[in-house]
C-alpha cells in the first residue's frame, strides 16, 4: 500500500514583473517523511542509499574537506554546542573553522546581536577589541577572555533553550554562508524575537541572494511569508 502524499508540487512556476523565481519545481513528500533526516543528507551528515543531491551543480558527497561548510550554514533541530564553552568562545570556535580573522568575527557577532540580543555579548566584544589583539588563534583567544566572561555566557549556566537556539543560529550566520539550512530555527524563542529573526532572514535574501530553506511549525508559515 502506497503512502500518503502529504505534499506534491509538479511543474511550479511563478514570475515577479520580469524575473522567474520558481521555474519547474517538482518536490513529492510521503506522510512521515523525516525533515530532519533530508537536511542532514543535504549537508553530508548522512549519506543517501540512492539518488543524488546538488548544491552549485556539484553532488555533496564530491566535497573535500570543508569545502561544503563553507558553502552552507546548518542549523540542525537539536542545539548542538559545547557546554564548556561561553557563547564568545563557541563564535570564536566556530569561526575559526571557517578561518574567520577575529575581527571579522567580532565584527558579525556584533551584527547579529542586534537581532538575537544575547546577554552581555556586546560589552564582551568591545573589552576584546579594547585589547587590540586582532591575528590569534582560538587557544590564544580563550587565554585573553580567561575570566572576562561572566558565568552567565557559559552554556552551562544557560538555562532557556531560546537563549540556546538562538546561540546555534548565530553559528549558521556566522560565516555568510550562501545557503542556509534551518530546523526550526525559532522554536522556543518568544514572539518578538521570532519577527526579528524573520525579518533578518528576508533581509539576507532580498540583499544577498542567501537561498533558506527551513522547517517550521504549523503556527509560523504566515510569519516567515510576510
Amino acid at each position: 500500500m502506497s503512502k500518503v502524499k502529504a505534499l506534491k508540487i509538479v511543474s511550479a512556476t511563478k514570475v515577479f514583473a520580469d524575473k522567474v523565481v520558481l521555474r519547474g519545481v517538482n518536490i513529492t513528500v510521503e506522510k512521515g517523511t523525516m525533515k530532519t533526516t533530508l537536511l542532514s543528507c543535504i549537508v553530508g551528515l548522512e549519506n543517501l542509499d540512492d539518488g543524488n543531491i546538488e548544491t552549485f551543480e556539484k553532488n555533496v558527497s564530491n566535497f573535500k574537506g570543508r569545502m561544503l561548510a563553507s558553502l552552507i550554514g546548518y542549523m540542525p533541530q537539536e542545539t548542538c554546542l559545547y557546554e564548556s564553552l561561553t557563547i564568545m568562545e563557541t563564535f570564536a570556535y566556530f569561526g575559526s573553522l571557517q578561518c574567520m580573522p577575529l575581527h571579522k568575527i567580532l565584527s558579525k557577532v556584533k551584527i547579529l546581536n542586534t537581532v538575537m540580543d544575547l546577554p552581555n555579548l556586546d560589552k564582551i566584544v568591545k573589552q576584546i577589541r579594547s585589547t587590540k589583539k586582532i591575528n590569534i588563534d582560538f587557544m590564544e583567544f580563550i587565554a585573553l577572555t580567561q575570566g572576562a566572561n561572566p558565568m552567565s555566557t557559559i552554556m552551562n549556566y544557560i538555562f532557556s533553550g531560546g537563549e540556546r537556539r538562538r546561540v546555534s543560529l548565530c553559528v549558521a550566520l556566522l560565516h555568510d554562508p550562501e545557503i542556509l539550512l534551518l530546523d526550526e530555527p525559532t522554536t522556543g524563542i518568544d514572539p518578538l524575537l521570532r519577527e526579528r529573526i524573520w525579518a533578518y532572514l528576508r533581509l539576507l535574501v532580498e540583499s544577498k541572494g542567501t537561498t533558506v530553506f527551513l522547517t517550521v511549525r504549523p503556527s509560523e508559515p504566515k510569519a516567515v511569508m510576510e
